[in-house]
């Protein structure tokens, strides 16, 4: 499964010019493919989020640890500190894109027990199982634990399904489809969080998406935003983290970019950019890069307008003000 595709017109049939000077490898393509299959209409849309809930929400929870939640909390967390929160304070949060468990949400009400919290994602992923699974595992391994904390963490017990959870711990939970916080009042919330979320966000309405933001955060409100700028297709397949930047953007949009898996491929500094023109100060910015995965490709000449910060960064915090 290392094998290095130089031709990949095979998989595309009509497109016999095809090639990757570079290499993609058997596994990436593999994945574009069956990302593209379950993309393709409703039902096969609802078949995979099935496989994925049922199947891959338990390995998620044990996992979690592994795949930096923990970090990422703390990241915010001190940066909450750093700003002048503390244990006792009241604030009303937002979490964009909560996921298969509202992680962020609970490690925010372990911190700030007074917090009053909206959890908001396009489609409803969440597992109760996998959840009680994570808490259970959160209280008898992780270290340091108040007891407050863990009267939290054992909250679950008795309790039906995670609505009951989220009742139980002030936290409202929101769904619409087309991403829209139109539901959400303007100046109602004090912190914005995401991790992992903005990438996902279609590049066409990515702008309008930060301005909601903007719009609905008090004045002198806070965002605290991860965003993973790595190529999403390389997960789990060892391939190259900047790899799309290989890929004309014609040819990515028609082949390899899905409606389940999906990207937007926007630059560092086309984030930056994006929060400074909705109104956002930012506070701090920072990017972690990876020149030694941009020096094993062939950049597409689509990114000639691309600074180098940008073409070699993979992952980026910015913590911004209203």
């Amino acid at each position: 499964m290392s094998s290095v595709l130089t031709d990949i017109s095979t998989y595309f049939p009509g497109e016999k010019h095809i090639t990757a000077s570079a290499g993609l490898p058997i596994r990436y393509v593999a994945k574009a493919l069956g990302l593209k299959f379950f993309s393709t209409t409703a039902v096969t849309r609802k078949l995979y989020r099935m496989l994925g809930n049922t199947v891959a929400a338990r390995r998620r929870a044990r996992l979690g640890q592994q795949i930096g939640h923990r970090q990422n909390g703390e990241w915010l967390v001190k940066q909450l500190y750093s700003l002048g929160f503390h244990q006792e304070s009241h604030f009303r949060f937002l979490e964009l894109g909560t996921g298969w468990l509202q992680f962020y949400s609970l490690y925010l009400k372990l911190h700030f027990p007074h917090a009053q919290g909206v959890a908001f994602d396009v489609w409803d992923n969440r597992s109760w199982d996998a959840l009680q699974e994570r808490m259970h595992t959160m209280q008898q391994e992780w270290l340091g634990l108040s007891d407050q904390q863990k009267l939290i963490l054992e909250g679950w017990k008795g309790l039906r399904d995670i609505d009951e959870w989220n009742h139980r711990l002030g936290i409202e939970y929101i769904v619409n489809p087309e991403g829209a916080l139109e539901n959400l009042e303007s100046t109602s919330i004090d912190i914005i969080v995401s991790m992992d979320v903005l990438e996902h966000i279609p590049q066409e309405n990515l702008a309008q998406a930060i301005q909601e933001q903007h719009r609905i955060l008090k004045r002198g409100g806070y965002a605290f935003h991860q965003i993973g700028l790595d190529d999403h297709l390389a997960h789990g397949n060892h391939a190259n983290k900047r790899q799309f930047l290989s890929v004309s953007r014609a040819r990515w949009k028609r082949y390899f970019q899905n409606r389940l898996q999906y990207f937007n491929c926007v630059p560092y500094s086309g984030f930056r950019c994006g929060f400074a023109a909705s109104g956002f100060r930012e506070l701090s910015a920072s990017c972690e890069r990876s020149p030694q995965e941009l020096s094993k490709i062939v950049v597409d000449k689509d990114y000639d307008t691309w600074d180098q910060e940008s073409l070699e960064a993979v992952r980026a915090a910015f913590v911004l003000q209203k």
